[in-house]
Formats: C-alpha cells, structure tokens, sequence
C-alpha cells in the first residue's frame, strides 16, 4: 500500500465516513429521539458530566468497529476505493460493536428488555439481508450489489429490506434501556450511521460521487433510520407473529439468494 493509499484509507477511518461522521450524525440521532421521548434534560446531564477519556475498553473497541464499518459505505466521495469496500467486513464490524456495546453496559442498561438470545437473532436477520444479495450478486462490494437490477435480485431485495428493517431496531440496541452515561451513549449512537447506511449502500440504487448524490445517499440512509425509530416503538418486544414473520423472512431471502446464484 502506498502513501497516498495510507493516507486516503486513514481518512475515511478518522473524519468522512468514519469516526468522526460516525459520532456527529449518530449524536444527532439519539438528541433527536431523545426530544422526541421528552428525555432531554436526562440525556444532557449525562452528556454534560462525562468526559470521553472515561470511555471502557469495550466502549473504544465499539468505536473503533462502527468506524471501519462505516468506511465500507458506498457514500459518495468515500476515500476508500470501491474494489476494496466489503458488505461482509461491515455486517460484522457492526455485529461486533454491538456485542461490545452489550457486554460493557453497566448495570443492567443493555439486559433489561432483551437478554443476549435477542440481539444475536437480530444481529443474524439484519446480516441475512445484506449478504443474501451479496451471495446472489457473487460479489460483497456493495456498489456492485446495488447496481444490478435483475428483476430476480430486485424482488431478492425487497424481501431482504423488509428483513433489515424489521430487525434494525435491535441491532441499534433501541429495545435496551436508555444509556446511563457519555459513554453508552456515544457508543449506542455509534452504530446509526454504519447500521442504517449499509442497507442504503447494498439494496438502494447507487448513488454519483457529486451533490445530487450526496443529497439522495442522506435523505435515504435518514428515511431508514426515521423508519427504524417509528418500529422501536410500533413492534413487540417479544412476540411469537414478531418472530415467526423474522422466520418467514428469513427463510424467503435465502431461498431466493440460493436460487438467483445458481442462475448467475
């Protein structure tokens, strides 16, 4: 790897997509559902009296996922080129900030609605989505995966966003208790940007590298992740229809990512 190709890479990492963009727009999100829950005065305190230097290993290790995770985008203007972008490497980047996320939630913040059994069925719906057209396409860049406009790999992936959606609530960790300082919330707010953009970067059309673009990738990723916040609260925290229709889901995104690659 080169300099220029160290330097770019870094980039991305740090400030566009990454850690920085990572932090902004996901605090923004949680200021913004937190009005809408009248938990504001809660939340600034919490904000106002922490310093991130207090920040648990699992905490920066959560960071440091939704970082790479983010950098996996197709975002217009991303400094890290498509050829080297991997769907797969951001599925599990986010899985795994979420892991870390839970294991270093103090108290019981991050048990109390949903034990670990939750998050991993969830964790594994949301992933489903965006590698079944992957395996269908034979390819985990995610640019390649949404050009193709095969009535087959459309249908694939209308079945596999409704699949994403659906689970989406959970791998934010939205079924959890509200974060009890900087530190969760940072975390926690971490994951919108990665976890909300990978659907808008693999089953959404592509999107130019100029302002129209930059413009659609925004209102789309935002319309998800306004989408995720109006499910926390319409579906069940459990729920044998909840997971039955996840089952059902699941089930017809593999079958029709089975049989659109072996026509590839």
């Amino acid at each position: 790897m080169s300099l220029t190709d160290l330097g770019l890479h870094s980039l991305a990492l740090i400030a566009y997509p990454g850690l920085l963009s990572v932090l902004l727009l996901g605090l923004g999100a949680e200021w913004g559902l937190g009005r809408l829950a009248r938990e504001r005065a809660g939340a600034g305190l919490s904000l106002r009296h922490s310093r991130p230097g207090n920040l648990s290993l699992a905490a920066r290790l959560a960071l440091l996922l939704a970082a790479v995770a983010a950098t996996q985008l197709a975002a217009p203007f991303n400094p890290v080129p498509a050829a080297e972008r991997s769907t797969l490497l951001g599925a599990v980047c986010v899985a795994g900030a979420g892991w870390a996320i839970w294991s270093g939630s103090r108290g019981d913040s991050a048990r109390s609605e949903r034990g670990p059994g939750g998050l991993l069925v969830a964790q594994l719906g949301w992933s489903l989505a965006l590698l079944g057209p992957a395996v269908a396409a034979g390819t985990f860049r995610p640019t390649a995966i949404a050009a193709i406009a095969v009535p087959l790999h459309l249908g694939l992936k209308a079945v596999a966003g409704l699949l994403y959606l659906l689970c989406l609530p959970a791998v934010l960790l939205r079924f959890s208790a509200p974060p009890v300082d900087w530190s969760e919330r940072a975390t926690r707010a971490a994951l919108w940007l990665p976890a909300c953009a990978l659907g808008t970067s693999v089953l959404l059309p592509p999107v130019g590298d100029d302002l129209a673009g930059i413009l659609r990738f925004g209102v789309e990723t935002a319309a998800i992740a306004l989408a995720a916040a109006v499910l926390c609260r319409l579906l069940p925290r459990e729920g044998r229809t909840y997971r039955l229709l996840l089952v059902l889901l699941a089930a017809s995104t593999l079958g029709l990512a089975a049989f659109a690659s072996r026509l590839a």
